[in-house]
């Protein structure tokens, strides 16, 4: 009786086949038939069903190189190991880069992006993950508006940089946790990613000022509140999203165009910084298909600069997003002059006369 399918009779593999016919025919002398011997097949067969390695399957977070006497401490703690300290002393905060990030360390006060996976003690899944939600969180350093762990952890970082940290209780939730997902005195363990950040030094102290007050302002300190509204439409058109991108750089253009400008000089800084700006904006108009936006955009670009190429371009791009092709061939050849090798102008032709 076959143990793992009690209700099936025992088979056996036969070398040729069996004509029915001829076993119910009185007038034949009946039928030769012979055993296949299985052993071979067997032996032969026995990796068709290992599809895939076990161990590739699932790997736990917490799997490292550890010694026999590391291996019965508790899993954050083994975890610790390959970590430092980079809070007060305390071992409050403590830190291991996976991946290293480019730049600078993150600057004071920066509003900043990040993905996580936040997990307690022994499980193996987060209790708040920004991947599961599909979005990444954006905060403000020095606000208040997360864990202390949390804040200190991205004040270390570099943009791109991914790494591991745990929090003591202290650092996280406390001695009461919050509310039934985490209990009290849980250390935490936390990977953060590191997308992006926008120093905002002097943007706040912009938008406090009064009327008065602002027509004093210097144009150094107008172009670091352009310069933050930028960085932040350039991370969220990087991320995608492309009304959000339109309005920081439509923020950024409002702020530089109502400056009272004081010389020649002021005015070439002013010019150079609206050109980049209104290049942006006809760039996000485009990909959302504001197409006479996207032309009124590229004739400021053009208005500072005839023979700006992406300026050309992208107003070729609006033509045809309206079905005013002879136009747009002709703005796509402008471009065309000034950027012979250009591939994404010339294949934009080419799609054209298609």
């Amino acid at each position: 009786m076959n143990t793992l399918y009690p209700d099936d009779e025992p088979t056996v593999t036969l070398t040729n086949g069996i004509d029915l016919n001829d076993l119910r025919n009185p007038n034949t002398n009946g039928v030769e038939f012979e055993v296949q011997d299985e052993s071979k097949d067997k032996e032969e067969d026995t990796d068709v069903y290992q599809v895939f390695n076990q161990d590739d399957v699932f790997k736990n977070m917490y799997q490292d190189d550890y010694s026999l006497d590391e291996e019965e401490m508790d899993t954050f703690e083994r975890i610790k190991l390959k970590m430092s300290d980079i809070s007060s002393g305390d071992g409050g905060v403590m830190k291991r880069i996976l991946n290293p990030g480019s730049g600078n360390v993150v600057t004071p006060e920066s509003l900043v992006r990040v993905h996580y996976n936040l997990y307690l003690e022994g499980s193996d899944e987060p209790f708040d993950s920004t991947r599961l939600r599909g979005e990444v969180f954006k905060f403000r350093l020095g606000q208040g508006m997360v864990i202390t762990g949390l804040e200190i952890a991205v004040s270390s970082m570099k943009k791109g940089e991914k790494s591991q940290y745990i929090f003591t209780p202290d650092y996280g939730y406390g001695k009461m946790g919050c509310g039934n997902r985490i209990p009290g005195n849980s250390a935490i363990l936390a990977e953060v990613e590191l997308m992006s950040f926008v120093e905002q030094e002097g943007v706040d102290d912009f938008y406090n000022m009064t009327e008065i007050e602002r027509k004093n302002i210097t144009l150094e300190q107008i172009l670091k509140v352009c310069r933050a509204h930028k960085d932040d439409g350039k991370a969220c058109f990087q991320a995608k999203q492309y009304q959000k991108s339109f309005t920081r750089y439509k923020k950024a253009v409002d702020v530089l165009e109502m400056y009272h400008l004081k010389n020649e000089k002021e005015e070439e800084s002013q010019q150079k910084m609206l050109l980049k700006l209104y290049l942006n904006l006809s760039l996000c108009c485009l990909n959302l298909c504001h197409s006479g936006r996207a032309i009124s955009y590229c004739k400021k670009v053009l208005e500072l600069d005839k023979n700006n190429c992406k300026a050309l371009f992208r107003f070729g791009k609006a033509l045809r997003q309206v079905s005013e092709f002879d136009r747009a061939r002709n703005y796509y050849r402008r471009a065309q002059k000034l950027e012979p090798h250009n591939k994404e102008i010339n294949h934009a032709l080419v799609e054209l006369d298609k």
